[in-house]
């Protein structure tokens, strides 16, 4: 990567990410096991912004994605006991203020990714990072995640569903 602007505190730089390109198939990605995925990889360089530092801050309706601050209780992220015990309550609380619904679920309790580098990239389900530009649930997965969460005798007129990483 290489920077190419810094304007008040905000960083922008070029970098490379994948897409997918044209495929005869279906893509297919393996979390676990790379060797398996189908995938045609197509890199592209893109603009990439520090949107920390961003004077107008993100939004869900603009962007797509929004920045929130919030302080874990959690320990020890690599516990998996402890981040269904304690991480999955804080979030469904953090999404139950900012997005102002009547119920929240959580599932799952929630994905560890870590880099190459790590000493625990692989060592958990789905811990290695995908290295491309995709959607994690598709409309057809998002209503059978709907379907499965709506709460039990309850009638809902509409849902949403937030992917909510930490870093």
């Amino acid at each position: 990567m290489s920077v190419i602007a810094e304007k008040d505190k905000t960083r922008i730089v070029k970098g490379e990410m994948n897409f997918i390109g044209p495929m005869t198939e279906r893509p297919r990605y393996h979390a676990n096991d790379y060797s398996r995925d189908v995938l045609n990889l197509d890199p592209h360089v893109v603009t990439i912004e520090d949107m920390r530092a961003r004077e107008v801050p993100t939004s869900l309706e603009v962007e797509g994605f929004a920045l929130y601050p919030h302080k874990s209780a959690v320990g020890n992220f690599r516990n998996l006991d402890e981040v269904a015990r304690v991480n999955a309550p804080e979030l469904r609380k953090l999404l139950l203020e900012l997005s102002g619904a009547d119920e929240v679920v959580m599932n799952p309790t929630g994905v560890l990714r870590f880099g190459e580098r790590s000493p625990d990239y692989g060592a958990f389900n789905n811990s290695r990072p995908a290295r491309f530009v995709h959607v994690d649930v598709s409309n057809p997965t998002a209503r059978i995640f709907s379907d499965r969460s709506a709460p039990a005798g309850k009638n809902y007129y509409r849902f949403a569903q937030y992917n909510v990483w930490r870093v």
